[in-house]
C-alpha cells in the first residue's frame, strides 16, 4: 500500500491565495518505487476553507473579559460587599489594560448590568441580581449583534458550485451560531458563581 507520507517525491503549490481557500489549487506528485509516478492536479480543498472560516471567529476578547468583569463584581456583592470598585483596582486585579476595561465598563453599564459613578469614592457596582444576567446578555451587549463567524467570502470563484458551498457554509454557521447562543442565554451569572464554591 502505498504511504503518502514516506513515498511523496515533493508537493508544488502552483496558486495560493492565502484569503480565497477555494482557489488553492496542489499538484501533488508521488514517487512510488523510482517509476511509477501518481499525478493529482487542481484539487479545490472546499474542506480547507471551510476550516479556515471555522476559525475565523469574528467576536472580540472583550466579550470574555467582560465576563470575567461581571463575575469578579457580582462575587464581591455576594460577600456583601457594596462599595465601589475603583476602575483602577479592577484593571489591576483582571489583568485588562485600562482602555479595554473603560470599553467594556461602557458596554455594561449600557446593557443596564452596572452602573459606574465618578468622583474619590466611585467606581463600578452590579446593579443587576447575577440570577438575571445571562452570558449571553453579557454577549449582546459587548458584541452588539456581531456574528461569531467571519462570512466575507469574497472568493473569486463564479459558478453554481461556489455558491452552493457558500450558502451550505453560511446555514451552518448560522445553526451552530443559534445553538451556541441558546446555550449561552441557559447560563447565568449566579450558576457560575455557585460552580465556584
Amino acid at each position: 500500500m502505498l504511504n503518502v507520507l514516506s513515498t511523496y517525491n515533493y508537493l508544488i503549490l502552483k496558486n495560493r491565495c492565502v484569503k480565497n481557500f477555494t482557489s488553492l489549487i496542489w499538484w501533488i506528485k508521488i514517487k512510488k518505487n523510482d517509476k511509477n509516478y501518481l499525478v493529482v492536479k487542481q484539487i479545490w480543498f472546499y474542506f480547507v476553507f471551510y476550516i479556515y472560516h471555522i476559525f475565523s471567529m469574528s467576536y472580540s476578547l472583550s466579550f470574555s473579559k467582560a465576563i470575567l468583569v461581571v463575575i469578579f463584581i457580582s462575587d464581591k456583592t455576594r460577600q456583601n460587599q457594596f462599595e465601589f470598585l475603583s476602575t483602577g483596582s479592577l484593571s489591576e486585579i483582571l489583568n485588562i489594560p485600562k482602555p479595554t476595561l473603560v470599553k467594556i465598563l461602557q458596554s455594561l453599564t449600557a446593557e443596564g448590568i452596572i452602573e459606574t459613578k465618578e468622583g474619590k469614592f466611585g467606581g463600578i457596582r452590579l446593579i443587576k441580581d447575577p440570577s438575571n444576567i445571562s452570558v449571553l446578555e453579557i454577549l449582546n451587549a459587548v458584541e452588539k449583534g456581531k456574528s461569531l463567524f467571519n462570512t466575507t467570502f469574497d472568493i473569486k470563484a463564479k459558478g453554481h458550485r461556489p455558491d452552493k458551498a457558500q450558502m451550505s457554509l453560511l446555514n451552518l454557521f448560522g445553526v451552530a451560531e443559534n445553538k451556541m447562543k441558546e446555550e449561552l442565554g441557559k447560563k447565568t451569572i449566579a450558576q457560575i458563581l455557585d460552580e465556584m464554591s
